[in-house]
């Protein structure tokens, strides 16, 4: 009886592991239906990600050989100053979980324009192509904190540069979810 208990347990955790297996999302690209970034590079502390199961600690880490493993974040949905997201590790790209985020946690996209050579980065005045430009001769390479999103792949950034503070849209073919490439 004994032997037929522990097999039946080892046969539903190798299923469970199976079946969990098969849901797990892919790890996002730029063809996601979603607004994908990361959490900004920068930081050093640790964000809450609220999961069915519980609360998962997310945080941007140095592994054994001293590569940079962030956390990747795809922005589903919001409500009341929460994001819904689900949260791979950049380096080995294994999924984290799927839950909620605070709103005002540090997450970032970097710009495709990010030297003279290229087009200047474009923030506009709101989710539209033909809105008025906020800005549009910005080239930076360094991480653009994410303040809203649209369900349009439109993201909302804020960024100081000098004694200036902006804030706009960038379009989903101008932004960069890699920490380690620069999209181009």
């Amino acid at each position: 009886m004994r032997y037929l208990l522990l097999m039946i347990s080892v046969w539903s955790m190798i299923a469970c592991r199976d079946v969990k297996k098969d849901n797990v999302p892919a790890f996002p690209d730029e063809n996601s239906l979603y607004p994908v970034v990361f959490m900004d590079p920068d930081f050093r502390g640790r964000v809450e990600l609220y999961t069915v199961s519980g609360k998962i600690e997310l945080c941007n880490s140095i592994d054994e050989n001293d590569d940079f493993d962030g956390i990747q974040l795809m922005l589903i949905g919001k409500k009341d100053g929460w994001y819904d997201v689900s949260a791979w590790h950049t380096l080995n790209m294994d999924f984290i979980g799927s839950g909620q985020i605070k709103s005002s946690s540090p997450i970032a996209v970097y710009s495709r324009q990010y030297q003279p050579s290229d087009q200047p980065l474009k923030i506009y005045n709101e989710p539209d192509i033909d809105s008025p430009f906020v800005c549009d001769s910005i080239y930076d390479v360094k991480p653009l904190r994410i303040i809203d999103f649209r369900n349009n792949k439109w993201v909302k950034v804020r960024f100081n540069r000098g004694q200036n503070t902006y804030e706009g849209w960038i379009p989903p073919e101008e932004q960069c979810s890699s920490v380690y490439t620069t999209c181009n």
